[in-house]
Parts: structure tokens; sequence; C-alpha cells
């Protein structure tokens, strides 16, 4: 009996056919993943360089991050000053637009400082995120692997558990043939 079984056979093309689907489960998975993590980086790269940018202490890059900003605070104090010329004489007039110049170059420093701050706590907050990502992303991987060499695992058991019960069949079938042939089961008992 040099072959294998049928039944062995069957049961490799099983475990195969099995451990080939949880593969392409875990390559899916795979795919998925990194399609996630490109998606998320091209939604987040423009606020990764700005942040980076007031990260890095650079007076020229501070700037260029924050000019959107710079320009809504300026369109914001232009229409103010708009407003207090055509509506406001006198005194109180050079007063508001005094107070209208320094509510800019506060609101400007403040944004600065903000960003400026926040931006180490912003970068390491993404940085945490896109690593959980990353082991939520491996953990289903490997459990799709895990899984796959489980069944593999259980697959073989049954096949050992199948070879003991046929092994202990025939083995039982020797013992009572032997008991016969010896006489001893049926046979004759004591001397004479």
């Amino acid at each position: 009996m040099g072959g294998k079984s049928s039944y062995q056979k069957d049961l490799e093309k099983q475990q195969a056919d099995t451990n080939q689907q949880f593969l392409n489960i875990a390559k899916t998975q795979t795919e998925q993943g990194n399609q996630e993590l490109a998606q998320r980086k091209q939604l987040r790269q423009p606020f990764i360089d700005q942040q980076t940018a007031f990260a890095s202490g650079d007076r020229k890059a501070i700037i260029n991050a924050a000019s959107p900003a710079f320009s809504q605070i300026n369109a914001a104090s232009q229409q103010n000053r708009s407003n207090i010329q055509n509506n406001v004489t006198g005194a109180e007039r050079d007063f508001l637009l005094n107070e209208n110049d320094r509510d800019k170059t506060n609101s400007t420093y403040s944004y600065i400082a903000q960003l400026f701050g926040g931006a180490p706590q912003n970068l390491a907050a993404l940085g945490s995120e896109n690593a959980q990502v990353g082991l939520a992303q491996g953990n289903a991987g490997m459990s799709a692997f895990g899984q796959s060499a489980n069944l593999g695992n259980n697959l073989i058991q049954q096949e050992n558990q199948r070879r003991q019960a046929t092994l202990g069949f025939v083995g039982n079938l020797f013992g009572v043939a032997g008991s016969l042939a010896g006489g001893g089961l049926f046979g004759k008992k004591g001397g004479s």
C-alpha cells in the first residue's frame, strides 16, 4: 500500500482549497488596507504638510502654511475697516480703525501661536492613529492566516483519528484471528 487513499487525497485537496481561500481573504484585506492608507494619506497630506511646517520653526514655512488663514483674517479686517469708514465719523472712527488694526495683528499672532504650539501634538496624534490602523490591519491578516492554520491542523487531527480507528479495528481483527488460530477463544482448555 504505497499510494494515498482517495480519502487522503480529498482531505489534502480540501485543506489546500481552504488555505487558498484564507490566503485570498488575507490578500484582499491587505489590498484594502493599503488603499485605505493611500486615501488617508491623500486626504490628510495637506494638513500634515501644514503641521510639519508649523512644527519646523522655519519662519518662511510657517508663513506659507498659514497664508490661507492670513488671507481670511485680512479679508475680515478689510471688511471691518470698510464698515467703520462708511458708518462712523470723527475721533470714534480713528479709534475703531486703530482697534481694527490691533485686532488684525492679534488675530494673526494668536493663530500662529495656536498652530505652532499644537503642531507637534497634532502630528503625534496622526502618527498614533496610523499605527493603530496598521496594527488592526496586521491583526486581521494574521487572523486569516491563523484560521487557515487551525483548519489545517483540524483536518490533520481528523485524518489521524480516522487512521487510529482503522488501525484499532484491524488490530482487533488480528487479535481475534490469533486467538482463534491458537485455540484460545473457543478451543480446548487445559491439558489432556
